[in-house]
């Protein structure tokens, strides 16, 4: 396991951002109107997406945003700190 911790840490971070950009998928699957869709179903993206462009609520969109943007910030600059110290 140590010998492959310098692979495995590089393809968490890309699949962490690669999990981020499924907006389409995630929207399509759950905010369909209807019987037992999900429609009451959010992840943060769509709670973005509805904030901004169905409520009109630009700046809570915006801040939850870049809130999302510092969480992917962060998580990215621990994987490559723990990847250094050894």
């Amino acid at each position: 396991m140590p010998g492959i911790r310098a692979i495995i840490a590089p393809a968490a971070v890309m699949t962490t951002f690669i999990t981020f950009k499924q907006f389409d998928i995630v929207y399509l699957l759950t905010q369909q109107k209807g019987y037992m869709t999900g429609a009451n179903l959010n992840t943060v993206i769509t709670y973005a997406y509805q904030n901004a462009f169905v409520s009109n609520n630009y700046g809570l969109s915006s801040a939850v945003s870049m809130l999302l943007f510092v969480l992917i910030i962060l998580f990215s600059l621990a994987t490559n700190r723990s990847l250094r110290e050894e």
